[in-house]
């Protein structure tokens, strides 16, 4: 029996620069984050199919995903016509930011891919993400995926989202250290505001709006980015993180942040010397970006310590490979 294991890392999203969407610029979003280290996802994806098709060793985010794994695979066996049996090996929550889903839908198509054609091109994997609802509106989680590293991305065509994958616009390998902070007791709440908003057609945001986000993005971060200023890089990009959040206000988050436990999240973490500190999309996962190994870890015992509620927070870095498959 054939096999292939797939070690995927998470990402963390920054925010979008474009929400007008009109044919000024003829394109919509455009997504800015990072492929981190940890956590990971790990599936193991064989071509021999058996009685117990889906298994779980990686505890309950594991056991949550078992019907995402299994609409998943059915959807690939159709389109690339082999049988797979999937084990989901290690896992992370869906629905909190960190890209779990894409992870998933990704890691179970390139696989088969693998197994059944020897390999594949991004071409090939980027129809099957689309085949799988996935992709069509933020290129991040797929870039993540194929390269790692800091990304841009350059969003879709007005009115046509997951007509293709957003193309990469910019990658880069920032020597940045990074602490996350997960609260757990929202998680419920948050995906319920997303899936929702997600079926709600979102509304024309003011050009000033746009405007102020491109400027952040452009001017303020990646300028400052290629010229080596990392703090002022990313300062930048926190603060268009912050006025993303005023227009998924208007889609039902809470405010700027999801709420209460991200706000204070971003409080205590602020205090820590980050250069910046971001919700990743929806939340509630926040992250915070230092330039120094010590202050990061110091910040994760401080999180740990002084937020008073449920919540994982830990120590990463920015991964610069992308997913990883071995066959077995």
């Amino acid at each position: 029996m054939a096999c292939v294991e797939v070690s995927a890392p998470a990402h963390l999203h920054a925010g979008n620069f474009e929400f007008t969407c009109d044919e000024t610029v003829s394109r919509c979003f455009g997504t800015i984050g990072v492929a981190v280290e940890k956590p990971r996802m790990v599936v193991r994806v064989c071509s021999s199919p058996r009685p117990d098709a889906y298994t779980v060793h990686g505890g309950r985010w594991c056991e949550e995903l078992v019907p995402q794994a299994r609409l998943y695979a059915e959807r690939v066996e159709e389109e690339v016509g082999v049988s797979l049996s999937v084990e989901l090996r290690r896992c992370y929550p869906w629905g909190v930011g960190l890209g779990a889903r894409t992870n998933l839908a990704l890691g179970i198509a390139a696989a088969a891919l693998l197994l059944a054609e020897g390999g594949y091109d991004e071409s090939r994997l980027g129809d099957l993400a689309l085949a799988l609802g996935r992709s069509g509106v933020s290129g991040l989680g797929f870039h993540s995926f194929t390269k790692g590293g800091l990304l841009v991305d350059a969003g879709f065509e007005p009115g046509r989202p997951g007509s293709r994958v957003p193309p990469l616009l910019y990658r880069a390998e920032p020597e940045v250290h990074i602490v996350v902070v997960l609260p757990l007791d929202p998680i419920g709440a948050v995906r319920r505001v997303k899936e929702e908003a997600e079926s709600r057609e979102p509304p024309r945001a003011p050009e000033e709006l746009s405007a102020r986000l491109a400027r952040l993005a452009f001017t303020g971060f990646l300028c400052n980015l290629a010229a080596g200023h990392l703090r002022e890089a990313f300062r930048a990009l926190g603060e268009m993180n912050r006025v993303a959040g005023e227009y998924w206000a208007r889609l039902g988050q809470r405010g700027v942040y999801c709420c209460r436990e991200a706000e204070e999240a971003v409080e205590l973490l602020s205090s820590t010397g980050a250069y910046a500190v971001l919700q990743s999309s929806w939340g509630p996962a926040v992250w915070a970006v230092y330039g120094r190994e010590e202050d990061a870890r110091a910040a994760v015992a401080e999180a740990r310590r002084r937020l008073p509620w449920r919540l994982e927070a830990w120590y990463t870095r920015i991964d610069a490979r992308g997913a990883r498959l071995r066959n077995l």
